[in-house]
């Protein structure tokens, strides 16, 4: 049989090898080796000594004891330390049957009874989170707390998954000629090397009869268990890969476009079924704790393993030292600028606003974990941690302060996004999307966890509470197409990361977001081209059809409206000369403009159009869907395109609002940076869409 790899399981090794390796390598891991007789077989297992409770790592499907090399005697000084290879694995007993959970759970129990072990702290990779499940609901008196790492809970749909696993991730059979081969390829789908993996591929790589063990591997898979997780009464730490590390991603840019995306698809299919399993794990273990890790390798106790000690080491200390996680008074003032209000977009409903945290204290603070929660929860619905976190603070290079005197100014790289310096503010970009109008939380709260960097207080956690907001319940404004026709990018559209984002105004004393909601909307034919022939001429951008371009297409009335300013006579840029037709300032960043006063203090924005092209003058009245202006290129723009959103004040001191357009058709979604080399599906059909708001590049049809 073929023995595969399910997302959270590494590849089992079933080759057949020599080991060409240096000689004189050794096994530096201060353990001692050991076998002994369980439940009729011959189990090998590791020993790092210590004093304490015992606790106990269980490896992955393919993996052995050894994977724990560098982690395990890290847990010495406090507790003793074990690490068990299961039956068909490694240098344990190979059987021909009985690899279901429950015997591998009996033979963990038989273990520990012959070593005369009461109770342990049970810690499992990957396939070993169903041995941990089963063996805390057979014996919760033996099951003192569970450590679940990147570990199998919801088994069904990991096993859905797995029948599905692109071949391309797998090691090829070129990968498996030797062990450099396979460090090679292990290198290329991780981050890197390390001593436990060496360790552990040796033992592999050894094996006398490579496919007896295949087989058993096999056996296991579909001999697993669904346990009822609501009987586990043990309190449990769930640290979790939601998404592939970046390593993956680039092992697809050999694969054909067509390929790329359905592997994509099923990595989006992973990550969605990750989201299910936390939420799965919330509801069984209601004393449980989530730590989500991203961009992480699944094994990321040796990739992140600072961020998995720091986690595990909180949740295994005695209850009392956990006294200081409660509501001190920390120095910290927490703000939310605007309440959200929700928005529907892609089927789902998105709340979109910013946290303020404030560090008024003398030291700098170190944010490490923030949790979001319902009002009167007391579990979060969204938790924050490591990159995670990092990437929803303000991130050097990204964060753009726009004053009166239009200085553009971004928070340094130097220093970690998540340190907050004394006297400074970090803005957190909060999204949080839920499935059904129903779920839309009338108010949220936060809760914030910090460490101190003062030499004189020790690095526990202390947290803060606070930012209650309630949502805007007001429904978003409801809008016609501002263009005709199809193959509009919604470039830049509405996400959690992008430039309109995380573009902050300055202006009067106050800070505001404008275009919160903003799309740059950039045409693309069938062939995913924007522009023909020579694009330094603004007239060679694509337009409505085959034989007509972008440049100089119609803008249309979202909504009838009266016209409340306009701006006319800048010069419009010329493509790739590097310099803009005028000096940006405030005044003449949008370039030609109209705004829209559409009602009840919203403006809809329509910027850099081109000059003269006007059709409309300040007070007029406009009906839906009446031409405005033509499309261009001027102000603070790269290309021709139509910069629009709505805000609530007629003014760039003003905060953007979410809108919804009444109908339009998804044709697909262009991959990020690839404005230009992306065709549109030809075989895929338009999906119609009512009342959202298309996100970021969305390739939109409109009416």
């Amino acid at each position: 049989m073929r023995t595969l790899k399910l997302w959270w399981v590494w590849a089992p090794l079933v080759f057949t090898l020599q080991i060409y390796a240096q000689s004189d390598w050794a096994d530096k891991s201060p353990h001692k080796p050991e076998f002994i007789t369980a439940n009729g077989v011959r189990l090998h297992y590791l020993d790092w000594g210590g004093k304490g409770e015992t606790m106990l790592f269980l490896h992955g499907l393919g993996d052995t004891a050894h994977i724990y090399d560098e982690l395990a005697p890290k847990f010495t000084n406090d507790f003793r330390v074990l690490a068990l290879t299961r039956r068909g694995h490694g240098q344990s007993e190979t059987p021909d049957d009985d690899y279901d959970t429950a015997t591998r759970v009996e033979d963990i129990r038989q273990f520990l009874d012959a070593l005369k072990i009461p109770r342990v702290i049970a810690v499992g990779h990957s396939a070993a989170g169903n041995e941990l499940s089963l063996f805390a609901i057979t014996h919760p008196e033996r099951a003192i707390k569970l450590v679940y790492l990147d570990a199998a809970f919801d088994i069904e749909g990991q096993l859905e998954l797995f029948k599905r696993y692109p071949p391309e991730l797998f090691p090829s059979k070129a990968d498996g000629e030797s062990l450099d081969s396979w460090r090679r390829w292990y290198q290329r789908m991780n981050s890197g090397w390390s001593e436990a993996v060496e360790a552990n591929a040796r033992v592999n790589f050894a094996l006398a009869d490579p496919e007896k063990r295949a087989r058993a591997l096999g056996l296991m898979i579909e001999k697993e268990a669904r346990p009822d997780h609501t009987k586990i009464k043990s309190p449990a730490l769930m640290i979790t890969v939601i998404n592939p590390g970046a390593h993956v991603v680039k092992q697809l840019t050999a694969l054909s476009e067509q390929r790329r995306k359905e592997i994509d698809n099923f990595l989006s299919e992973c990550r969605q079924m990750k989201a299910k399993e936390i939420e799965f794990f919330r509801e069984a273990i209601p004393n449980g704790h989530v730590v989500m890790l991203t961009n992480a390798d699944h094994h990321c106790f040796i990739d992140r393993e600072g961020k998995v000690l720091r986690e595990m080491r909180a949740f295994l200390a005695p209850t009392e030292s956990h006294s200081l996680q409660t509501s001190l008074p920390v120095p910290v003032d927490l703000e939310v600028p605007m309440p959200p209000t929700p928005v529907k977009a892609d089927g789902k409903w998105y709340l979109l606003y910013e946290l303020n945290v404030t560090n008024l204290g003398p030291n700098n603070l170190e944010l490490v974990r923030v949790e979001v929660l319902r009002d009167r929860a007391k579990r979060p619905m969204a938790t924050y941690t490591d990159e995670e976190l990092s990437r929803r603070l303000k991130p050097g290079g990204l964060l753009t302060v726009v004053t009166e005197e239009f200085r553009i100014e971004s928070s340094s790289d130097e220093q970690e996004p998540q340190v907050i310096g004394r006297g400074n503010r970090a803005v957190m970009y909060m999204l949080i999307t839920v499935q059904r109008e129903a779920d839309i939380p009338a108010a949220l709260h936060h809760r914030l966890f910090f460490k101190s960097h003062s030499a004189a207080e020790n690095s526990q956690e202390v947290v803060v509470e606070g930012a209650r907001v309630t949502a805007n319940r007001k429904a978003p404004l409801v809008l016609s197409p501002p263009l005709r026709g199809e193959g509009w990018v919604a470039a830049s559209g509405p996400s959690n990361d992008n430039r309109h984002r995380r573009a902050i105004f300055v202006i009067g004393g106050k800070a505001r977001i404008p275009a919160r909601f903003a799309i740059d909307w950039t045409r693309i034919d069938a062939d995913g081209g924007t522009y023909h022939r020579d694009r330094a001429t603004n007239a060679n951008w694509l337009s409505n059809n085959a034989n007509s371009l972008s440049y100089g297409t119609e803008v249309l009335a979202v909504a009838n409206a009266v016209v409340a300013d306009v701006k006319d006579g800048i010069p419009e840029n010329e493509m790739g000369s590097g310099r803009k037709a005028v000096p940006i300032t405030l005044e003449t960043i949008a370039g030609n403009y109209v705004i829209l006063d559409l009602g009840k203090s919203n403006f809809a924005v329509y910027a850099h159009l081109q000059p003269k092209s006007i059709r409309v003058r300040v007070g007029e009245k406009v009906r839906r869907g009446q031409v405005l202006g033509l499309l261009g290129n001027s102000g603070d723009s790269e290309g021709p395109h139509l910069h629009f959103h709505v805000a609530n004040a007629n003014s760039l001191d003003a905060e953007g609002v979410p809108y919804v357009f009444e109908s339009f058709e998804l044709q697909g979604v262009l991959p990020s940076g690839q404005l230009g080399n992306w065709k549109l599906p030809s075989n895929v059909k338009a999906d119609k869409r009512r009342r959202e708001i298309p996100t970021e590049n969305e390739v939109i049809r409109f009416p």
